[in-house]
């Protein structure tokens, strides 16, 4: 069985004595020790009667509300019930469940202040249970609410002994725990059903800002959406030509990778110990195996482990191993962009698009270092890459019945004839002093025409060209 347990008014009633004896216990400096202290005890409230305010109260315990030091001393506190639990679980009175046959006990689990504990489903153990907690309880001040306390059982557990659990305790069972962060604390075999509510609420959040920032005139139009750009191009670094969006199935990887650099790093962790017991026990972590009925959790750190396997090295001293070192890093430290930047590269390099891409980044420096408004700099990106919603685009996806100019009805609105060869753009571009008016058109290819402004016009002359070119 597994108990998630609930303080009543956590804050409020935690003793200053007991914060005092656990920060000593635990090491700190007297000095360190005092000023803590001095934080804690040196509050005085004023009460609002009839509006006027009446006072001073002095507390003799508990800890501020919303003040950012209370959740470290709250966690403090919980030290004192993780040392209880483990005195108990390392000396055999509460044995807790075993993960897997094989693997290590587990009697708690803490995290920030959540806490589940485990144990046998029987009367015995609940008692077990509840004498730590009420000396926790004694010390601390703290009280447990047992009403919001909650039961989980297996479902090989007798259904009286579940009914008698739970009378002892004074609470109920429940089939799930709440929600953690947002995510449910307890997944199963259905992942489709547990995370559909998370789906629906961000197709409601899409939903809301779509309402937000989209014109009514857009909206009614809806049906018309034209994907302009691929999403891979979005994806290509912006001194490649892209926007520098993250390719989102790599960025899991990476996220992925890094919980396989967890299990490498840590083999006294009980994070390694549980999964070494379950599906390597006989062989090292990269050499482990995907192995019979795994579970889904298993199955995403092992494509995780495929990326440590491609850009980790070891240190080799005295003929033994020692640490391994991560090559994405001078420091040898994993980091998920450093995994992000190599699996890209990789997938770039399988595309053949590296050496196409990087004789272009010094245009793309220049683009994206110009003192102009962000959106000028993406109508420019946007004109490069032809995806402006011009009569010629329009025609080529079967939008519009007619490629040709509105203004001049000689030639195809392209992005270059719109914003350079068309006589209204001609006249515009007439007004402005200098020789930038004298360019050749370069045909129809709006990005070698790019190319010629950004090579042969300094940096102000740029400037100028991409702002009359965005107000045209």
């Amino acid at each position: 069985m597994a108990l998630k347990h609930d303080m009543s008014k956590a804050y409020d009633l935690v003793e200053w004595a007991y914060v005092e004896s656990i920060m000593r216990k635990m090491g700190f400096a007297e000095r360190w020790i005092s000023l803590v202290m001095e934080c804690i005890r040196t509050i005085q409230f004023l009460v609002l009667i009839d509006r006027v305010p009446k006072g001073f109260i002095n507390p003799t315990r508990g800890i501020r509300q919303r003040d950012p030091l209370s959740p470290y001393i709250f966690l403090l506190c919980i030290e004192g019930l993780l040392a209880l639990l483990h005195k108990a679980s390392t000396s055999g009175r509460l044995k807790g469940i075993q993960s897997s046959r094989g693997g290590p006990w587990i009697s708690h689990l803490f995290f920030a202040d959540d806490s589940l504990l485990f144990g046998q489903a029987s009367i015995t153990d609940c008692r077990k249970i509840l004498d730590i907690l009420n000396v926790y309880e004694q010390c601390s001040g703290q009280k447990i609410n047992r009403e919001n306390s909650a039961f989980f059982f297996s479902s090989n557990t007798d259904p009286s002994t579940q009914q008698e659990i739970q009378d002892f305790w004074g609470s109920q069972g429940t089939n799930n725990f709440d929600k953690y962060l947002g995510l449910p604390a307890m997944i199963g075999r259905s992942k489709r059903a547990i995370f559909n509510s998370l789906k629906e609420r961000i197709v409601q959040r899409l939903k809301g800002w779509k309402e937000k920032f989209l014109s009514k005139a857009w909206k009614e139009k809806e049906e018309r959406k034209v994907h302009w750009v691929k999403w891979d191009t979005l994806c290509v670094p912006k001194l490649d030509g892209g926007l520098g969006f993250w390719n989102l199935h790599i960025f899991n990887t990476a996220l992925l990778a890094k919980q396989s650099w967890r299990l490498l790093n840590n083999p006294h962790s009980l994070f390694f110990r549980v999964f070494k017991a379950r599906y390597f026990p006989w062989s090292t972590f990269l050499e482990a195996q995907l192995g019979s009925n795994p579970s889904f959790l298993w199955r995403s750190i092992l494509s995780g482990k495929e990326v440590i396997k491609k850009g980790i090295r070891w240190n080799l001293q005295d003929d033994r191993l020692e640490r391994p070192i991560w090559n994405g890093m001078k420091s040898g430290t994993f980091t998920v962009k450093s995994a992000y930047e190599l699996l890209e590269g990789e997938r770039r390099a399988a595309l053949g698009e590296c050496f196409h891409r990087g004789k272009l980044r010094w245009l793309w420096r220049k683009v994206w270092k110009l003192s102009v408004s962000g959106k000028v700099k993406h109508l420019i990106w946007r004109a490069y890459h032809e995806t402006l919603p011009t009569n010629h685009q329009l025609h080529r996806r079967r939008i519009r019945s007619s490629g040709l100019c509105p203004i001049c009805l000689q030639e195809d609105e392209t992005t270059l004839h719109i914003l350079w060869q068309c006589p209204m753009a001609r006249n515009t571009w007439a007004l402005i002093q200098g020789r930038m008016q004298k360019l050749p058109n370069h045909g129809g290819d709006f990005s070698l025409f790019m190319q010629k402004i950004f090579s042969d016009f300094s940096k102000e002359a740029t400037e100028d060209w991409a702002v009359i070119t965005w107000s045209i």
